[in-house]
């Protein structure tokens, strides 16, 4: 996540907090936690300044180990992050990408932690209950959208004509046949 320039929250603040009176730098912390070679260093200061955050399951990992190392009680900077909601990916992968926001709106903050059967109880409601296309009114508009009209006024035939000139003359041609208007 991307914040704006000059927003700093709380989690940045008090991030930064931590490491200045630790007197760590994105080096010294990242050694001092044993991060993956394959992390990013300058994750650390990018959260400290507030231009992002931990959002990711190894990022959350890694923000464990810190509060570790800072001898700091579990779950310090993560309630300070107001994650909200944190759905599984994995769950939510089988859905369309433009229809994940909606889908993962809907699961309950605790969705992870709930049993397989408890998940799939609520990945059936959401489904059938928040996507479009399967409530009454998203069959409705998906049956009306599939049959596509037009008003055709024949006097403008010649003004669109030259506005849409290629594919517009194709459909006006074909509209003309199935009328039985002769060409012009």
């Amino acid at each position: 996540m991307t914040l704006r320039p000059n927003e700093v929250t709380f989690f940045a603040a008090l991030f930064d907090y931590h490491m200045g009176v630790r007197g760590h730098t994105n080096l010294t912390l990242s050694e001092a936690i044993r991060a993956p070679t394959d992390f990013d260093r300058r994750s650390f200061g990018f959260w400290r300044v507030g231009k992002t955050k931990p959002q990711q399951r190894k990022s959350l990992a890694l923000l464990r180990k810190v509060e570790d190392n800072f001898g700091l009680p579990e779950g310090y900077f993560a309630r300070s992050l107001l994650l909200g909601r944190s759905p599984s990916r994995q769950n939510t992968a089988q859905v369309n990408p433009s229809q994940q926001r909606a889908f993962r709106w809907h699961l309950p903050e605790d969705f992870d932690e709930r049993s397989p059967d408890e998940r799939q109880e609520i990945l059936s409601w959401v489904s059938a209950n928040v996507l479009p296309c399967t409530t009454e009114y998203g069959k409705y508009q998906k049956q009306f959208t599939r049959n596509p009209f037009a008003v055709v006024f024949p006097e403008l035939v010649s003004l669109v004509e030259a506005r849409y000139p290629r594919r517009r003359q194709a459909l006006l041609k074909e509209w003309r046949e199935s009328e039985g208007i002769p060409e012009q």
